[in-house]
């Protein structure tokens, strides 16, 4: 599906190969007396939705937008319970202003082929439903669908949907998909959060994604020297980000330590600054006995009183200690000339 471009389609020029005209412009016979009118009728007439002005369509491109918003618009679809058609689909369709999608598409392209432009009838599959936990695309049964395609010279076939509910215009596959996973992902995302807060953060991913897509095609254009500077660029935003992650480690840490009773942080920041484990089934004075037999007896008396201090809040509901005295004795164990140990617990 080529990429549009809509104002210079507006000016391709009527000149079809033949090899394209000889099987894209065919119209029954007992069609065209009643298809060719209403088409021509429709243009004519043509009229802008918003001020009621009438239209100038004098190009190919216009007509098929058009013609198949006026099928959109004013046709409906029929239920799925009704009785199947005994006449002809497309002669039925406008008879009745009702029917299945497959009429919609057929009535579409009749109706470009009628004016002499190529078209032709297509199915597919849409995208389907895209999944943020696989990073795939799930494309059930129920996402079968027709297009109506257009010829345009130097541009190959367009396609256009009259059926309503759908995009008029589908997207192009060759529109850069660099980012496409991340910006459905974020489309996920946005529907858990409210629409003030999702409009602001989908304006700066768009303008990420858009110097994201010019950078990713600056460094091909350049070659092995794109190459290389993109390798760099590669390392230097994961060095970033490993910097970022482990600030934002450090800084989770410190909100925990933070919301936790000073005399419990003041026991963990103990611990932190002795730089060795403390098993979970071990209590604070074995945990005490662990370490002060491998620390020098001045650290050690500074592990036991802030032990004895923890230990008396947290069994006894007492507080020993004014906070001053307890920040006095970390600040001693922190500027402590000792090497910092590792603890192995021993086997039994």
């Amino acid at each position: 599906m080529a990429k549009r471009e809509q104002e210079k389609l507006q000016k391709v020029k009527v000149n079809y190969p033949q090899s394209i005209g000889q099987f894209h412009l065919d119209v029954p016979p007992e069609l065209l007396g009643q298809i060719k009118p209403l088409a021509v009728e429709l243009l004519t007439n043509a009229t802008n939705i918003v001020n009621g002005e009438p239209l100038n369509i004098d190009n190919a491109y216009d007509a098929a937008l058009y013609l198949a918003q006026h099928l959109k618009q004013n046709y409906r679809l029929s239920s799925p319970d009704r009785p199947p058609l005994s006449g002809d689909l497309v002669k039925e369709f406008l008879a009745q202003k009702e029917g299945s999608p497959t009429q919609f598409v057929s009535t579409f392209v009749l109706m470009m082929r009628a004016l002499g432009v190529p078209a032709r009838y297509t199915v597919g599959f849409a995208p389907g439903r895209f999944n943020p936990f696989t990073g795939y695309y799930e494309v059930m049964n129920s996402d079968a669908m027709s297009l109506g395609e257009v010829f345009f010279p130097g541009y190959g076939w367009l396609a256009f949907n009259p059926v309503p509910g759908l995009p008029l215009l589908p997207p192009s596959i060759e529109e850069d998909q660099t980012f496409n996973a991340l910006r459905r992902f974020w489309q996920w995302v946005a529907g858990f959060v409210p629409s003030p807060i999702a409009g602001f953060f989908g304006v700066i991913l768009s303008q990420i994604g858009k110097f994201l897509t010019s950078l990713v095609g600056l460094l091909i254009s350049l070659g092995w020297i794109g190459l290389f500077i993109g390798i760099l660029i590669v390392v230097l935003v994961a060095l970033a980000g490993w910097g970022l992650w482990q600030f934002l480690i450090w800084w989770l840490d410190r909100l925990k330590l933070f919301r936790l009773h000073p005399l419990e942080r003041s026991y963990q920041l103990m611990i932190r600054h002795l730089g060795v484990h403390k098993p979970a089934a071990a209590t604070p004075q074995e945990y005490a006995q662990l370490v002060s037999n491998q620390l020098p007896q001045s650290i050690a008396q500074i592990v036991w009183q802030i032990t004895n201090i923890y230990q008396d809040w947290r069994y006894g509901n007492v507080i020993t200690c004014p906070p001053r005295e307890l920040q006095r004795l970390l600040k001693q164990l922190s500027k402590g000339n000792w090497r910092k140990m590792s603890y192995t617990q021993s086997k039994p």
